[in-house]
C-alpha cells in the first residue's frame, strides 16, 4: 500500500485518479471516503475522464462498515445504536449508578443537564479506544467513577441487544475477513479518510490487508491518520516541495525549521474589498 501526502487537493486526487487508470482490465474497486458525497464526485471525475467506467463501489468508512457488517449483526440479532441512544444508554448508567450511590468524584455534577451527553462522548471514546474498564479503576477517584460508568455503559448495551459504535466496528472487521465480504476482492482506495481511533484503525488495517491493491491520500497535517498508516507499515509518498501558493499551504502551519525554497519569478498583486473575498481570490 502507498499512501499519498500532499496540502494540495489536486495531487491527492490525482494520484487517486492515476490508480484507478492502472488497475488491470475488469478489475473493480472499492472507494472509501470521508463521506458518501465525496466518493460520489470523485468516482463522477474518473467517469468523465475516461467516457465510460465500471465496478467502482463508494461508500463513506461508517457506510462501508454498516454494509459489512450487516449479515453478521442479523445473525446476533443485535442492531447498531444512533447518537441519541448512545447517550439514553449513558443517562441510563448515571441514574443506576447514583441511585446505588457508587458515583464519589461525580456525584455533585452527575444530575447536571449536560452531565449524560458529556459522558457519552467519554465513553465512546474510551470504547473506541480499546481502553477496558478494569484498567480505570487503580488511576484515581474520577477514573473509578469512570470505570464503573463504562462497564454499566456496556452492560446496558448487551441487555438491549444493540451495538455502541466501538461494537459496531469490531464486529464490521470481522467481517472484513468472512466469505461473505462481497468487496473482498476489490483494489481499495482509501481518499481522505481520517482514522481518529483504534477501532477504526484496525477496521481500515483489514480492509487494506484484504484488498489486492490499495492507496490512501492523506491531507498534510492529519498526523493521527499518518500514524495508523505507519503502525501498517505503509509506504509513505511525499509531496516535493514547491513554490508559491503550494509552498505556502504545505508550510503555513508547519512546526519548526521550514526547508529553504526558490524564489518566485514574479508576484501578481490584487486588490480585494475585504478578507473574505481576498480568501477568494487566493
Amino acid at each position: 500500500m502507498q499512501v499519498v501526502l500532499s496540502s494540495s487537493a489536486s495531487v491527492r486526487l490525482t494520484a487517486a485518479r492515476q490508480f484507478i487508470a492502472d488497475a488491470p482490465s475488469g478489475a473493480e474497486t472499492l472507494i472509501v471516503s470521508a463521506t458518501r458525497g465525496a466518493a460520489d464526485d470523485f468516482a463522477r471525475s474518473c467517469a468523465v475522464e475516461r467516457g465510460s467506467t465500471f465496478g467502482l463501489y463508494r461508500f463513506s468508512l461508517t457506510q462501508l462498515a454498516a454494509r459489512l457488517a450487516a449479515p453478521l449483526m442479523a445473525d446476533a440479532h443485535v442492531t447498531p445504536s444512533t447518537a441519541l441512544g448512545i447517550e439514553a444508554v449513558a443517562a441510563r448508567a448515571v441514574y443506576d449508578a447514583t441511585s446505588d450511590n457508587l458515583l464519589r468524584y461525580f456525584g455533585p455534577v452527575a444530575d447536571a443537564p449536560g452531565f449524560p451527553r458529556a459522558l457519552a462522548r467519554t465513553l465512546e471514546e474510551l470504547a473506541l479506544a480499546g481502553v477496558p474498564a478494569a484498567s480505570l479503576a487503580p488511576v484515581g477517584p474520577g477514573a473509578r467513577d469512570l470505570a464503573e460508568l463504562l462497564e454499566r455503559f456496556e452492560s446496558q448495551f448487551a441487555a438491549v441487544s444493540a451495538l455502541d459504535r466501538a461494537a459496531f466496528l469490531r464486529l464490521a472487521t470481522v467481517a472484513v475477513a468472512s466469505a461473505g465480504n462481497a468487496y473482498g476482492a476489490c483494489r481499495l482506495v482509501l481518499l481522505d479518510v481520517p482514522i481518529a481511533n483504534a477501532g477504526e484503525a484496525a477496521f481500515v488495517a483489514a480492509l487494506v490487508a484484504r484488498a489486492p491493491a490499495s492507496m490512501a491520500t492523506v491531507p498534510s497535517g492529519d498526523s493521527a491518520t499518518l500514524d495508523a498508516f505507519a503502525r501498517l507499515g505503509v509506504v509513505e509518498e511525499r509531496e516535493a516541495n514547491g513554490a508559491g501558493l503550494d509552498r505556502l499551504r504545505r508550510y503555513l502551519f508547519a512546526s519548526g525549521v521550514i526547508p529553504a525554497g526558490e524564489p518566485l519569478a514574479e508576484v501578481e498583486l490584487f486588490s480585494a474589498p475585504g478578507e473574505g473575498r481576498e480568501a477568494v481570490e487566493i
